[in-house]
């Protein structure tokens, strides 16, 4: 259920013009029907922590100014080595 929160989190933030408050995401994922929050008690808190996990992934950045997010640059994809 998480990875499907920081899915939902990354398409928010791929279709937006700038960076997203936990607020704006919230709406945007609501409005997109990507994933319902009537399972979650805290629905800003796990959007908080789906965020975290992006940013320690190095997918996003989190801003100073208000606490919002922003997704980085794609970055070209490590094929394994075999």
């Amino acid at each position: 259920m998480r990875w499907q929160l920081e899915r939902a989190c990354r398409i928010a933030l791929l279709e937006s013009d700038g960076p997203l408050s936990v607020e704006s995401l919230y709406d945007r994922v609501e409005r997109r029907g990507s994933i319902t929050f009537s399972g979650y008690r805290r629905p800003f808190r796990a959007i908080v922590l789906a965020m975290n996990a992006l940013v320690k992934r190095g997918e996003a950045s989190l801003l100073g100014e208000g606490r919002r997010w922003r997704l980085e640059s794609a970055r070209p994809l490590q094929r394994p080595t075999c």
